[in-house]
């Protein structure tokens, strides 16, 4: 049984009224990771675990034979059942079913029906974890692509400089220093694109191994949620945190309750049917009925021990959400500051591109002109190759804050339209 109550929660987070559930190919390959994994088992143990309750408290049915072999006796008269010494068999079949317990079984299966829901909950906590580790792992692949492309697309231009030096110093217009001068620029761009492309192949190479993703699936995944970590983002508290703690508050509550009720009165009743010697015949029988009171009496301190327990249990739960609130509170002031850093820092990028694609405009209509100045050419390519390099990882980390922020406030999923329960 599960109360109505304990699925509030979860109409909240796995229904949302607001967005439709999108579904992604690639979720799945996400769900099947081991840390998502791990959780799905934690859902279907604390199922089976409220099955077994529940048939706890359901009637009980037994049969049992008691069987005689005269050894040595001595009867009255009066006595006629076992007076001749004979061997007998009497088959009992017997039912019990506790008729009143002051809760104390509904309130077990409530506490765990509350964790259950706990568990769900969890599930989808470590699924928007993970999923915040692929979507780094996308942003970093498409940063590093970016960069890779800035750096290769300089390349040529540096190279074409190289040659039109070459050909100025055969025809004693200037020095090998020039050439060797643009020659140093290209091999530290080489150099740049051989780390670039290392460290996008380990990307990769961590997605195959992790998730079983492809190159290609990353590209796939940044275009399915790029209008996601391009987007900014209110500071909305985090719900999940505050419903899963107020569930395993109200699981430790009804435990209590629970132990409380173990302390009063129980009735049962049971059934029981005897036939007597049925190795002779089945018309020897009586079925009777019986009422059982049980009083605990002393338990030696265990119910207040443990009340004493949950209770504790109860306030560092408490506590422990209003300390996430205030980690999570001051994690999304850090994120506001590198937000403000990251903005002043790529307006002052695009502000060097500008006046750097000037000078080399500049420059370029100059050469030839009034002016030989081949190497000061290449100089200026190099630094805006370094400058688009310097802003594609501003616009990451802007990216990356994004994300961050939305693991904060507990909205990955819900912004993505993800619902995990439609991919188990």
């Amino acid at each position: 049984m599960r109360p109505f109550f304990t699925a509030i929660p979860l109409v909240f987070f796995l229904c949302n009224p607001v967005l439709a559930s999108t579904e992604y190919a690639w979720v799945n390959n996400l769900l099947n990771h081991p840390n998502v994994v791990v959780k799905k088992g934690a859902i279907e143990e604390q199922y089976w675990r409220i099955q077994e309750l529940e048939a706890l408290r359901g009637f009980d049915v037994e049969i049992s034979g008691v069987g005689d072999v005269p050894l040595l006796s001595n009867f009255q008269d009066d006595f006629t059942r076992d007076s001749k010494g004979q061997m007998y068999l009497d088959l009992v079949m017997s039912g019990n079913y506790t008729l009143y317990d002051f809760g104390y079984a509904q309130n077990n299966i409530d506490a765990e029906a509350l964790l259950h829901n706990v568990k769900r909950l969890q599930l989808v906590a470590a699924a928007e974890k993970e999923l915040n580790v692929l979507l780094t792992l996308v942003i970093g692949n498409q940063e590093l692509m970016q960069k890779l492309a800035h750096l290769k697309a300089a390349a040529p231009e540096l190279q074409s400089l190289k040659e039109q030096l070459t050909v100025r110093y055969e025809a004693g217009l200037g020095t090998l220093t020039d050439i060797r001068r643009v020659q140093i620029q290209l091999l530290e761009l080489e150099s740049n694109i051989t780390l670039l492309e290392n460290s996008l192949n380990q990307i990769q190479l961590t997605v195959v191994e992790q998730y079983a993703l492809s190159s290609e699936d990353l590209v796939a995944i940044w275009h399915d949620t790029k209008y996601v970590l391009k987007a900014s983002h209110d500071n909305v508290a985090a719900q999940r945190s505050k419903y899963l703690s107020e569930l395993k508050v109200q699981s430790l509550m009804f435990q209590q309750a629970s132990v409380r009720a173990q302390t009063m009165p129980s009735v049962e009743g049971a059934l029981e049917t005897r036939l007597y010697d049925v190795t002779r015949s089945l018309g020897n029988y009586k079925l009777s009925g019986q009422v059982k009171l049980k009083m605990p009496i002393y338990d030696n301190g265990y119910s207040e021990a443990r009340v004493a327990k949950l209770n504790q249990a109860t306030l560092s739960e408490v506590e422990a959400r209003h300390q996430l609130q205030r980690q999570k509170q001051n994690q999304l002031s850090l994120t506001q500051r590198q937000q403000v850093d990251v903005e002043t820092r790529t307006l002052a990028a695009n502000e060097k591109l500008d006046n750097l694609a000037k000078q080399l405009h500049s420059l370029k209509q100059a050469l030839g002109n009034t002016s030989s100045d081949v190497n000061g050419v290449g100089s200026l390519v190099n630094e805006i190759a370094t400058t688009q390099v310097e802003k594609a990882g501003l616009q990451a980390d802007a990216q990356r804050n994004n994300l961050e922020k939305l693991l904060i406030t507990e909205q990955l999923l819900e912004k993505l339209a993800i619902d995990v329960e439609d991919y188990l």
